[in-house]
């Protein structure tokens, strides 16, 4: 994973200033105007979980008064806001990746929907993202929708992971 190459070559400081980096200029205001002048209305937001967590075990970021750090998010409704544009928050991958497609996190490393333990945990790590993203964001007026897990399993064509999918109760779980 790229975390992972960044901290073995840079360390863990020097690369979290990188990420930083890349996270301030991948998607600007400039964007957001620019959406906005082509007529559009809503801007599909999309994060993951290390968006929030330092690692793969949970572990939350947290801000310079000791909350788990929305920063980002924050700011990117906000701008939606400024601008007029409705946000659809989308969790692209959640920890234990939900797809085996690169978008979802990880190429090798999917085990969010396995009957196990660490399934188990992966999807109790989801449901409290998005209680942490909830409690933050319910009946924000700039919020159109919560996309809860992009695209599970989009490229599975096994009818035993597609039958998982339609009668796992995660889906419950994260939209309560």
């Amino acid at each position: 994973m790229v975390y992972d190459v960044l901290e073995t070559r840079f360390g863990r400081e020097k690369s979290q200033e990188l990420l930083n980096m890349f996270y301030d200029n991948w998607f600007t205001e400039w964007d957001l105007d620019n959406i906005k002048s082509l007529g559009f209305n809503c801007v599909r937001v999309p994060f993951w979980y290390r968006n929030f967590q330092s690692d793969n075990n949970g572990t939350w970021i947290l801000d310079e008064n000791g909350e788990i750090d929305l920063s980002r998010l924050e700011w990117a409704v906000e701008m939606c806001r400024k601008y007029g544009l409705y946000a659809i928050l989308d969790v692209h991958a959640a920890n234990g990746v939900q797809g085996y497609a690169d978008h979802a996190g990880h190429i090798d490393n999917y085990h969010f929907f396995d009957q196990d333990e660490k399934g188990e945990w992966y999807r109790a790590q989801a449901v409290e993202l998005w209680r942490v993203i909830a409690e933050r964001f319910a009946g924000d007026p700039a919020i159109a929708m919560f996309d809860l897990l992009n695209e599970p399993m989009c490229d599975v064509q096994c009818t035993e992971i597609q039958r998982r999918i339609k009668n796992e109760s995660i889906y419950i779980r994260l939209y309560n």
